[in-house]
């Protein structure tokens, strides 16, 4: 005999006097019954079984969604926002599993969109990241920033600013979670050199600003464009700027245009170099010394 949902909650409502109970909740032992035959007692062993296997499986759901929590809270602070969306789809779905599903896609998501890997690459600068909207300069025209123009000793300033705290320290602590393993410093073994990247390239891109003025600047200091070149092509495709520019219509070339003063999400520079100097370099790196072989004399390669 198969029994409806209602039929057996009326037949697990019984009481002790086998008439079904009336405005209460008190429901008598369910046993088995000859005259009723197996049938009850099965079909409530069937019921129970499936509540223990729906709480099973609401126990298991539970246990990935907190995974997927902790997890979020590992690839740096999963915005609000996102938690509460999880909640409403787990609220509108048949099972927290599909919450989970939701959360975790929504942590990778956020954590691509970062371009911070910070599971398996750890930036020692990621406590400073912070975003912002910002918007560009079309540097074009008359609307041009500090660092254009034709050379002159504050432009170079300004340029030089950017990167001016380029090589930091961090502890070893830190220094150990890195994916490609630096050296410590000579004198000052308990810290570790590194540099950001970002400043690397800044370095670079300063270089082709100079290799622009060949008669302002001694050619020893654009020898390697084509390194500089390749590193920035690199840090273009790797970082995927994907803010969109808009179009408009320019009047005076009665044509329309690129606009190209639009509106960015940045992470704040400056944030990252008030980092940059919080860590920066406090002794001379001697770069003489091989702290693995306790001595110097050990080959050179140019950046």
């Amino acid at each position: 005999m198969q029994f409806s949902s209602s039929r057996l909650f009326s037949l697990l409502s019984w009481q002790a006097s086998g008439k079904p109970s009336r405005g209460t909740t008190t429901y008598a032992p369910l046993v088995a019954d000859p005259d009723r035959g197996d049938d009850v007692l099965l079909a409530h062993n069937q019921f129970k079984q499936s509540n223990q296997h729906a709480l099973k499986k609401l126990i298991a759901s539970g246990l990935i969604f907190l995974v997927g929590i902790l997890l979020g809270n590992a690839v740096g602070r999963i915005p609000q926002k996102e938690i509460i969306q999880c909640n409403v789809a787990s609220a509108e779905s048949e099972t927290l599993l599909y919450c989970t599903q939701v959360l975790i896609r929504q942590v990778i998501d956020s954590h691509v969109n970062r371009s911070i890997l910070i599971p398996l690459f750890p930036a020692p600068a990621q406590d400073a990241v912070q975003y912002e909207v910002r918007r560009f300069n079309a540097s074009f025209r008359t609307d041009i920033t500090k660092y254009q123009g034709t050379p002159t000793e504050e432009i170079d300033k300004n340029w030089e600013d950017l990167y001016r705290y380029g090589v930091n320290q961090i502890p070893a602590s830190e220094a150990n979670k890195l994916v490609d393993k630096t050296v410590p410093i000579p004198g000052d073994e308990d810290n570790y050199i590194v540099t950001l990247e970002v400043f690397h390239q800044l370095h670079c891109l300063n270089l082709l600003r100079k290799s622009l003025y060949p008669d302002h600047y001694p050619t020893s200091l654009v020898n390697h464009l084509d390194h500089c070149i390749d590193i920035l092509r690199q840090a273009l495709t790797c970082t995927v700027d994907i803010n969109p520019l808009s179009w408009y219509w320019y009047e005076p070339r009665k044509a329309t245009e690129t606009k190209l003063d639009g509106a960015h999400k940045c992470i704040d520079f400056e944030k990252i170099q008030e980092w940059a100097y919080e860590h920066r370099l406090q002794t001379v790196f001697d770069d003489s010394v091989n702290i693995q072989l306790g001595h110097g004399d050990h080959e050179h390669h140019d950046v």
